[in-house]
């Protein structure tokens, strides 16, 4: 199922956006069930390279979970998936990037660190830890503020 994108300009949307996502505990079918669409979302748009739980969620009553997926993998028709991600090292140079998001209607300037270090879950709940330079820091960076709640 492909969702629709939260946005700035709808209030309650924008209200969705600005809240910072939960923990998950437990990955039951219902998070995968989620998950899958989350990426089938991600993969829809054609400049779309990740996408955070809490662009797409619509439930007012219940915050939407820390979960990402993003399009850093060689294969770029699949996403990599996220949960409960921590950046747990920023390294290398800080750059001045030019960022776009579905949720915003314009681009905006930022600095970026070069390199990030990331522990997190996979979809299956194993612990992982990667590193990601470059463009791929950069996405890594944007949907984990998503998760906190930040846009940029």
């Amino acid at each position: 199922m492909i969702f629709p994108i939260n946005t700035t300009k709808n209030p309650d949307q924008y209200k969705i956006l600005k809240t910072p996502a939960l923990p998950v505990i437990e990955i039951t079918a219902i998070e995968r069930e989620f998950i899958s669409s989350l990426a089938e979302t991600c993969v829809s748009f054609k400049h779309c390279v990740g996408l955070a739980a809490n662009q797409v969620w619509i439930n007012k009553d219940v915050l939407p979970p820390a979960i990402f997926v993003a399009r850093v993998l060689p294969d770029r028709s699949k996403c990599l998936v996220c949960i409960n991600p921590t950046i747990i090292k920023k390294w290398g140079s800080r750059k001045k990037v030019t960022e776009g998001c579905l949720s915003k209607s314009r681009d905006s300037r930022l600095w970026r660190q070069d390199r990030i270090d990331l522990n997190f879950l996979d979809e299956f709940g194993i612990n992982q830890s990667l590193s990601f330079v470059g463009f791929g820091a950069q996405i890594i960076q944007h949907e984990c503020n998503h998760l906190q709640g930040i846009l940029i």
